[in-house]
């Protein structure tokens, strides 16, 4: 099995419960956006437990997105098209080959609506290019999208297209005013809400307005239907806790003091 992790850490602190999370999870390949520590550091935290090296930093340029690697795995860059838009090629323990997007798109406090719709058909883009490039579309988007999966930039023909549906998201691909489009299949619709498996959503903010979620998904998975034979409902997860930190408060709010975003974790069987 392949575990990747994302985690917009934001906050410096957030980077030393990083090691616990990924030693816990035994995660091959972590993402992280928004890192607020010292140069090196996190690579650093990653691995003070262990005598000799586990995880590698991959770094070709500066970026807001931030790859670390377990030395059984084997990183290599595809794609740089901003610093919110990495996308990597991921030869796993297994020898095979995912193509990994990690995304930091920007938040709505600065962004309008039809910004990130934007960069939704930015990171489409590059991930279509870095298929063909690789001939290769076993391929994930992940990261904080800064969207709800039900909102235009994830779900729209021209953005990310990704569908609540396995059996849609199998169909590969729909026209729209002649042009073919891929699907992903997005598994983070079945986490909305309370009843869902885990805590309501990514993110908590009560903002004033007349609508107001409260609960946020907007960091995200994204799976193309070729991964979908490796996939379980299982291998999703919101983590809650790490090590014997709650990251939720008794009223179920995230614990800002370690960060304002619960990290996401995606296993796959290959």
């Amino acid at each position: 099995m392949t575990n990747i992790m994302f985690w917009n850490i934001k906050q410096g602190s957030a980077a030393n419960y990083l090691e616990h999370a990924c030693l816990e999870n035994d995660v091959d390949v972590l993402i992280i956006a928004e890192d607020s520590t010292e140069n090196g550091n996190v690579e650093s935290i990653l691995n003070r437990s262990s005598d000799n090296q586990l995880y590698f930093e991959y770094k070709p340029v500066p970026s807001l997105i931030k790859f670390f690697f377990k030395g059984t795995s084997e990183l290599n860059l595809v794609s740089d098209v901003s610093d919110r838009v990495s996308v990597r090629s991921v030869k796993t323990k297994f020898g095979n080959t995912i193509l990994i997007a990690g995304v930091h798109i920007p938040s709505k406090l600065h962004n309008e609506d039809v910004d990130q719709y934007y960069f939704s058909r930015r990171i489409k883009s590059s991930i279509e290019q870095a298929e063909m490039d690789n001939n290769n579309n076993k391929s994930i988007i992940i990261g904080d999208l800064n969207m709800n999966p039900f909102e235009h930039g994830v779900t729209a023909h021209d953005g990310l297209h990704g569908v609540m549906d396995k059996d849609v998201a199998l169909k590969i691909s729909r026209e729209y005013s002649g042009n073919e489009s891929g699907f992903f299949y997005n598994p983070m619709w079945s986490r909305l809400g309370d009843e869902s498996d885990g805590p309501p959503g990514t993110y908590y903010y009560n903002k004033s307005g007349a609508v107001n979620y409260y609960w946020n998904t907007f960091d995200q998975i994204l799976i193309r239907p070729s991964l979908l034979p490796y996939y379980t409902k299982d291998g999703l997860k919101i983590l809650t806790k790490i090590g014997t930190t709650n990251l939720l408060k008794n009223n179920n709010i995230i614990e800002s003091r370690v960060s304002d975003h619960l990290p996401i974790m995606l296993t796959l069987d290959h």
